[in-house]
C-alpha cells in the first residue's frame, strides 16, 4: 500500500512539494513510509485501512520525511548556520547528541503529534 504518491506530493490540494523529482520521491517513499509504520506501530496495517481512506496528516508526513531525507544525504544532516554569497562560503552545524533518526521522529511528530497513530499507550 502506498501512503502518499507523487501526484498528492506535487499536487495543489496536497503536500505541494517541488524539492524531489519522481525517482528521488519514490525511492524515500518507500523509507518514509517504513519509518511511519515503526513509529505508529504498525496500526495503519492492522485496522486495514485502504489507501483512499489513509488520513491526510499521514500523507504529509510521508512526504515531509521525504524531503528531509534526502535533504539529510545531501549534507550530511547539518543545518544551514550561515552562508556568504561573495566567494561562496557556507556554514553548517549540527546538534549534539542529534541523529538522523530522532530528527526524523521530530519531522514526523510534528504532523501525527495528538493523533490516534501518535499514541504510545495500550
Amino acid at each position: 500500500m502506498v501512503y502518499a504518491d507523487y501526484a498528492y506530493y506535487q499536487s495543489a490540494d496536497g503536500f505541494c512539494g517541488t524539492k524531489l523529482t519522481e525517482t528521488q520521491f519514490n525511492e524515500y517513499r518507500v523509507k518514509a513510509q517504513s519509518f511511519v509504520d515503526m513509529i505508529t506501530f504498525h496500526r495503519i496495517e492492522e485496522v486495514g485501512m485502504t489507501e483512499e481512506e489513509i488520513p491526510v496528516y499521514v500523507k504529509n508526513t510521508v512526504c515531509a520525511l521525504s524531503e528531509y531525507m534526502k535533504r539529510f544525504d545531501d549534507d550530511g544532516g547539518a543545518i544551514k548556520a550561515s552562508e556568504t554569497i561573495s566567494k561562496q562560503s557556507v556554514s553548517y552545524f549540527r546538534e549534539q547528541g542529534s541523529s538522523k533518526e530522532s530528527e526524523m521522529l521530530k519531522v514526523a511528530m510534528s504532523y501525527l503529534d495528538g493523533t490516534w497513530l501518535a499514541y504510545r499507550g495500550v
